[in-house]
């Protein structure tokens, strides 16, 4: 039998859940000002607030602050069940941008219900975690099942990559102590009738390429390597290449055995004019 029924979230989650809809903290990558903004901080304070005013036999709520990182809510529910190991729940905070124009009707910071679903940026990815979270260990207790330890981790840079994760899982270390299981409330759902189980993700990576490119064309037998100059001569290097290679570059050392040469095709002619090597063949 179910212990909590949706009538139960709409009583004590659903306002909060609601107002946070309505706050626009994105994920630092979408907001580099996000410190004067000050959303993430009210989106850490609202949840905050609302996870103080559960009903649980001992449990903390802490804002964790290090210097230049997001905020991140850890909510520290004690075992009813004795000594044991800790089971982490993870969710996160912070949004994606809206991300062109949403259906009629809707915005993405104007939290709309229709039916029985909650329209609104961030509310399902990844808002509802902290209130599916506590709810549940809330209608255990509620009904004398006894649980182990609970910590809840509510991160704000998620949607950027978790950059501030780490920091936050070294300064939290001795206070998880010892977690037997990690339950990351951040994954899809394929159907509404019935629970999903997501075992594994690819994750993410971020990088940065920088390509460097030549200011003025170059010969490929020259500098030995592939230069570029610009897209134009980097698509047809490699078909030069391969006509003049037989034919362009400098003398033999001396005792060596110089390979056959052929003639260039006519295509690559004029650009293989200025060629130093080729000017001392002709």
């Amino acid at each position: 039998m179910p212990l909590l029924f949706l009538p139960d979230f709409e009583r004590t989650a659903l306002d909060a859940l609601t107002a946070f809809g309505a706050i626009p903290s994105l994920s630092p990558m979408f907001d580099a000002e996000w410190v004067e903004h000050g959303h993430l901080e009210e989106a850490a304070e609202l949840m905050a607030t609302w996870a103080r005013a559960r009903q649980l036999a001992s449990f903390g709520v802490t804002i964790h602050r290090l210097e230049g990182r997001t905020p991140t809510l850890v909510v520290t529910v004690d075992s009813t069940a004795g000594d044991g190991a800790t089971v982490v729940l993870y969710g996160h905070l912070d949004k994606q941008p809206p991300l062109g124009n949403w259906s009629e009707g809707l915005e993405p910071f104007v939290p709309i219900r229709r039916g029985d679903r909650l329209y609104a940026r961030g509310v399902s990815d990844d808002g509802y975690a902290l209130f599916s979270a506590l709810s549940a260990i809330e209608a255990m207790e509620a009904h004398g099942i006894p649980h182990g330890r609970c910590v809840v981790v509510i991160e704000a840079s998620e949607e950027s990559g978790s950059p501030d994760l780490e920091a936050y899982l070294d300064e939290l270390a001795e206070h998880l102590g010892d977690v037997e299981l990690m339950i990351c409330l951040d994954s899809g759902a394929l159907t509404y009738d019935r629970l999903w189980v997501t075992t594994s993700l690819r994750g993410v990576v971020n990088i940065e390429v920088t390509v460097q490119v030549l200011e003025q064309g170059q010969h490929s037998g020259s500098p030995r390597s592939a230069c570029f100059a610009n897209s134009s001569t980097a698509s047809r290097t490699p078909r030069l290449a391969r006509s003049s290679s037989r034919r362009c570059g400098p003398p033999s050392p001396p005792g060596t055995r110089s390979p056959p040469t052929t003639s260039p095709k006519s295509s690559a002619t004029s650009s293989l004019a200025s060629c130093q090597w080729c000017q001392a063949s002709r």
